[in-house]
């Protein structure tokens, strides 16, 4: 609740809109981005959402739908670590091409697991 943050003297506050029966429980449900909408003008501190961004379309729809200044890329990025890329390039009107061949995907699974043997 960004005003309980704002309230206590924080200078900015982060949005999860998923519903507390669930917590990290594993199971799949959809992030419910219309409970954040508002929020955001409701006090002067930055609002920051997140939860279900997991491409870079989601991202641009956080930020469309819920007004927040800002959204945060948590498990979405598992996996999918050019999911930045490709958010930059969608927000900045560049063409979409963030995601790696497979070759170069390969050349990356093959370095992570040198850098492991390594460590």
């Amino acid at each position: 609740m960004p005003w309980k943050s704002q309230n206590c003297g924080g200078f900015r506050s982060r949005r999860n809109n998923r519903s507390c029966p669930y917590g990290r429980s594993g199971l799949q449900w959809p992030c419910r981005l219309e409970d954040n909408s508002g929020s955001q003008k409701a006090v002067k501190i930055p609002v920051i959402g997140n939860g279900d961004i997991r491409q870079p379309e989601d991202a641009v729809k956080m930020l469309d739908e819920t007004d927040c200044d800002a959204f945060m890329v948590g498990r979405g990025s598992l996996g999918n670590p050019w999911i930045f890329k490709g958010i930059y390039q969608l927000l900045f009107g560049r063409e979409i091409d963030y995601l790696p061949t497979l070759k170069q995907r390969q050349e990356m699974i093959e370095n992570h697991w040198k850098l492991e043997a390594e460590f």
